[in-house]
């Protein structure tokens, strides 16, 4: 039974990591089909105790309603040029996991991962922090706050017209 279930929660993320993005994301229900194609049995409990133990694991499952549904993701933020002390100073009063992606070259700095977690009342003070390094920084998921950070450097650029 042990097997079955870490067997589970591996095919979870594996499903997730190569069939999601910020714009390709998973309903619970799509994940249930995926994995009973797998002749794996599951249901919205235990897919949602699944991610859960995988975010505890270092995996990083996003999961956002919309609706009544809950769709699911693997999300990241990407840092360039060294500013990742920056970021944790900025981001320190949030969860948040960080991970090296890759190391610096003379040709390109280190790129860092870090995944914010946040709740969405304090979603306008990030997008402020986040707009604060400028090109330093590419937001990749999730798409509603890559709007919003769209839609302020838009007008941004209208304003200086």
């Amino acid at each position: 039974m042990e097997n079955k279930v870490k067997i589970k929660l591996l095919r979870i993320y594996e499903i997730l990591r190569n069939n999601t993005d910020e714009h390709h994301m998973m309903t619970t229900y799509e994940l249930i089909a995926a994995l009973a194609q797998d002749k794996i049995k599951a249901d919205h409990r235990s897919v949602k105790s699944d991610i859960e133990t995988l975010n505890e694991f270092g995996y990083e499952i996003m999961c956002e309603k919309i609706g009544n549904q809950n769709w699911y993701y693997v999300a990241e933020l990407v840092d360039f040029e060294d500013s990742l002390d920056r970021a944790m100073l900025h981001f320190s009063w949030l969860e948040k996991r960080t991970e090296k992606i890759s190391e610096a070259t003379e040709a390109s700095p280190a790129v860092y991962r870090i995944t914010l977690f946040y709740s969405k009342a304090d979603e306008t003070e990030i997008l402020i922090r986040l707009l604060s390094f400028g090109p330093n920084i590419r937001v990749l998921y999730p798409e509603p706050l890559r709007e919003r950070i769209k839609e302020r450097i838009f007008g941004q650029l209208a304003l200086n017209r």
